[in-house]
C-alpha cells in the first residue's frame, strides 16, 4: 500500500491471526495501511463468521429439487392408453426441506411478536393514548422488513423449488397481518394479548388455534383431531397424486379444444365454453388437494403440541350451500382468519360493511399476488450458464389474482340480492347440497385460471409433483 513490505502482506501464506502480527510489525509507520487492514479484517471476519453460521442451514437446501430425475419403481401398461407407464415414488427431501424452512422462521416470528408486544401492545394496555408511534413503527419499519424478508430468505438460502419458495413467505404473512391487528386492536382473541408469552405463541404459527375466553389459555386438543388431520392429509396426498398424474398426461386440459390459455387475462365468451368449464373444474379439484396438504398439514404442528386448532378446510367442494358459506366457513380458514382480523375488522371501523367485504377480497388478491411473486421469484442466474438445471424461469404477471378476488367479492355481494328474486330461494332449498356446491364452483370456474394458471404454466405444479406419487408415460 505504501511500501513494498506493506504491499506484500496479502501474498503471505499466513492465517489471519498470524497475518495480524506481521501487518503491525511491518506497517506501524504507515497508518493508512493499518487502518485499511483493520477495516478489511473486520469486514472479512464478519463475512466469514456469517458464512460459517449459515453454511449448515444452507446445506439443507443443497438439493434444489427442480429436476425430476426419479426412476420408476415399477412399470406397467394402462388399458386405453398407448405406451408404458412408470410409477414414481415421492421425493421425501422436499417435505423435509419444507418443514425445515417453516421451523427456521418460527423463531423469528416469535421474536417479532415479542417486539410488537413490547412496543405496541404493552404501552396500549398501560393506557397510552399515542396512536401515531404504533402506526409509524408498524407501517414504517416492521411491515416493510417483514415484506422484504421472503425475498431475502430465498437469496440467502438459494431456494429454487417453488413449493418451498412459497413456504418462505410464512414469516412475512404472519408478521404483516398481525402487526396490523396490533395497530388497530383487532386480535383473534383477547387472550393472545394477556401476556408476552401468549403473544409470542400466537406468532409461532399462522394456524388459528382455539383460545378459551375464560381461562385465557389455548384449548387443549383431543388426540382424535390429530389423527383425523393426519388421515385426511394422507388421503389428499394420494388423491392429488392420481389427479395430478391424470391432468399432466393431457397437459392439464383433458377436455380438448379449450380456447382459454391458462396465463391469459382476456375476457370473452370463450370463458363459458363447456370445454373450459370442465377443464377448470378438474384443475380446481387438483388445486384443492394441493392446498389441503399444505395448509391442513401445517395444523399438525400445534396439534402435536397438544393444542386444538380450527379446521382449515371443511369439505367446501361438496357441502357449501352458498358463496358466503364457501368463503367464510369452509375454504382455507387460516387465510380467512388472517384477513378477517388483519383487514376486514380494521376496515369495518371506517367504511360500510359491503365496501369492507369488497376491499377485503381486493386485499386478499394483493396478498396472493405478493405470495406469487415469492413463488416465482427469479434469480439472476436463472436460465443462464450458472443456472440450476431443470429450473423453470417464469415471468409472473402481477394483478391477475387481485382481479380474481375482486370478481369473487362481487359474486359474494350479489348473492344475497340474487337469492331474493322470486322462486330462487325456494328452488335452491330443494336442490341437494352437493349440487349447489358444484354450481358454486362452476360459478368461479370461468375466471379461476387467473388464480392458479401461473401455478401450471410457471412450474409450481411440476415442482410439487416431485413430492408425491406420480404416474408418468415413459419415453
Amino acid at each position: 500500500l505504501h511500501s513494498s513490505r506493506c504491499n506484500n502482506w496479502a501474498s503471505r501464506k499466513q492465517t489471519k491471526c498470524q497475518l495480524t502480527i506481521v501487518i503491525f510489525h511491518n506497517c506501524y509507520k504507515h497508518p493508512h495501511c493499518t487502518t485499511y487492514y483493520l477495516s478489511f479484517y473486520a469486514n472479512s471476519t464478519m463475512d466469514s463468521i456469517m458464512a460459517r453460521m449459515l453454511q449448515p442451514i444452507k446445506s439443507i437446501f443443497d438439493n434444489k429439487l427442480v429436476l425430476d430425475d426419479r426412476e420408476p419403481a415399477m412399470t406397467f401398461e394402462l388399458p386405453g392408453f398407448d405406451g408404458t407407464f412408470g410409477l414414481l415414488m415421492p421425493e421425501g427431501e422436499l417435505w423435509l426441506q419444507l418443514g425445515a424452512l417453516i421451523s427456521l422462521q418460527t423463531g423469528l416470528q416469535c421474536l417479532f411478536g415479542a417486539i410488537i408486544y413490547t412496543l405496541i401492545i404493552k404501552p396500549r394496555k398501560a393506557g397510552s393514548k399515542d396512536r401515531i408511534a404504533p402506526q409509524l413503527l408498524g407501517w414504517g419499519i416492521i411491515f416493510p422488513i417483514a415484506a422484504y424478508a421472503s425475498y431475502l430468505t430465498l437469496e440467502v438460502l438459494d431456494v429454487r423449488n417453488k413449493v418451498i419458495k412459497m413456504a418462505a413467505g410464512t414469516f412475512s404473512t404472519v408478521v404483516c397481518f398481525r402487526v396490523i391487528e396490533a395497530m388497530y386492536e383487532t386480535p383473534a382473541s383477547p387472550a393472545v394479548e394477556t401476556s408476552l408469552g401468549h403473544y409470542a405463541a400466537y406468532y409461532s404459527t399462522p394456524v388459528p388455534c382455539i383460545w378459551d375466553a375464560k381461562t385465557m389459555q389455548r384449548v387443549k386438543g383431543a388426540p382424535y383431531q390429530t389423527l383425523k388431520t393426519t388421515l385426511f392429509t394422507l388421503w389428499h396426498f394420494v388423491l392429488v397424486s392420481f389427479t395430478l398424474s391424470f391432468l399432466a398426461h393431457f397437459d392439464y386440459k383433458p377436455f380438448p379444444n379449450d380456447p382459454v390459455e391458462l396465463d391469459s387475462t382476456e375476457f370473452s365468451f370463450d370463458l363459458f365454453t363447456p370445454q373450459h368449464l370442465a377443464n377448470a373444474y378438474c384443475q380446481i379439484l387438483m388445486l384443492y388437494s394441493i392446498l389441503f396438504i399444505g395448509f391442513n398439514g401445517s395444523a399438525l404442528s400445534p396439534q402435536l403440541q397438544g393444542f386444538a386448532t380450527v379446521p382449515i378446510f371443511t369439505n367446501p367442494m361438496l357441502t357449501s350451500r352458498s358463496a358466503t358459506e364457501f368463503w367464510t366457513q369452509r375454504w382455507n380458514m387460516m387465510i380467512h382468519a388472517l384477513l378477517k382480523h388483519g383487514i376486514f375488522r380494521p376496515l369495518q371501523k371506517c367504511v360500510p360493511l359491503n365496501l369492507a367485504i369488497l376491499l377485503t377480497f381486493v386485499a386478499s388478491g394483493v396478498f396472493h399476488d405478493y405470495s406469487w411473486s415469492t413463488v416465482f421469484y427469479k434469480f439472476e442466474s436463472c436460465g443462464g450458464p450458472d443456472g440450476v438445471e431443470g429450473e423453470t424461469c417464469y415471468d409472473i404477471v402481477l394483478g391477475r389474482t387481485t382481479i380474481f378476488f375482486f370478481l369473487t367479492g362481487l359474486l359474494l355481494l350479489l348473492e344475497r340480492p340474487f337469492l331474493k328474486l322470486p322462486g330462487v330461494a325456494s328452488f335452491a332449498k330443494a336442490l341437494p347440497t352437493p349440487i349447489i356446491s358444484t354450481l358454486l364452483v362452476l360459478a368461479h370456474a370461468p375466471f379461476a385460471h387467473l388464480y392458479y394458471g401461473a401455478w401450471i404454466t410457471g412450474g409450481y405444479v411440476d415442482d410439487f409433483a416431485i413430492g408425491v406419487f406420480h404416474i408418468r408415460k415413459l419415453n
